[in-house]
């Protein structure tokens, strides 16, 4: 992996934040609805708490492994997965990153 300049690290980190922000989003709107049959008193206290440690224990975890990164080289890959998965517009990239993510882009349109 290619050396990254400042800038790119921190406009890769801030994408890979924004594609965990957006994933996290997702999954908590489904807990949104069990909160809201709760407050309908379609489920009881303890079915909600349940799905409450559901999430923490299923989605919460898999989207935190999934976006917490070991270190800068896994920046590019993570940026080009949010991108790929739709949790980032392709179009609010900025140019500078593109040659960085080009190839971790490729492969993940070509996996997903």
């Amino acid at each position: 992996m290619e050396h990254l300049p400042k800038p790119v690290k921190n406009q890769l980190a801030n994408l890979v934040r924004l594609a965990h922000e957006a994933a996290l989003r997702q999954a908590l709107s489904k807990l949104g609805d069990h909160s809201a049959q709760w407050q309908r008193g379609e489920i009881d206290s303890f079915q909600l708490a349940d799905r409450i440690h559901e999430f923490h224990d299923g989605p919460n975890r898999e989207i935190y492994k999934q976006f917490t990164y070991t270190g800068i080289a896994n920046l590019p890959m993570l940026a080009a997965f949010g991108i790929a998965k739709g949790l980032i517009n392709a179009t609010t990239v900025p140019k500078e990153v593109l040659p960085y993510i080009e190839t971790c882009l490729s492969f993940y349109r070509q996996q997903l």
